[in-house]
């Protein structure tokens, strides 16, 4: 198996308002972004499956100005946190609208949700608070 028909489907599910993720068959470990094989148990038996848009943030950090592409500019102030899905995976993701870094970490975990943003002629996802 390779990768293209994944990444097809997975952008091409972006473009219809759905972020989705990859659940092995066999140990039912949930994969994000989407690979042909378990991360966990190396089974290629696996399944789509569609990520809820709401998540936990468990923590949020500043993302280096030179990491910052110019298009997710726009949705500053822009972190870097992890995020726990509602049975999945923790993903390390883009997170926006945190002014205070410390002050939203003392509250945690508060609920953030997924938006699919447009980027330079394709969708990518980041996550914002919920306030």
């Amino acid at each position: 198996m390779t990768f293209e028909p994944i990444i097809k489907t997975y952008y091409d599910a972006l473009e219809d308002g759905k972020i989705l993720a990859k659940r092995c068959k066999h140990c039912g470990k949930i994969t994000y972004p989407p690979m042909p094989v378990c991360q966990e148990c190396s089974k290629t038996d696996m399944e789509w499956i569609e990520l809820e848009e709401e998540a936990e943030l468990l923590h949020v950090g500043p993302i280096a100005d030179h990491f910052v592409w110019e298009k997710m500019k726009q949705y500053a102030p822009v972190g870097w946190g992890e995020v726990r899905i509602p049975d999945g995976p923790e993903l390390s993701v883009v997170v926006a609208g945190v002014e205070d870094y410390e002050e939203v970490n003392q509250r945690l975990p508060i609920k953030v949700r997924a938006e699919i943003i447009q980027d330079d002629g394709f969708k990518t996802v980041l996550y914002r608070l919920i306030e």
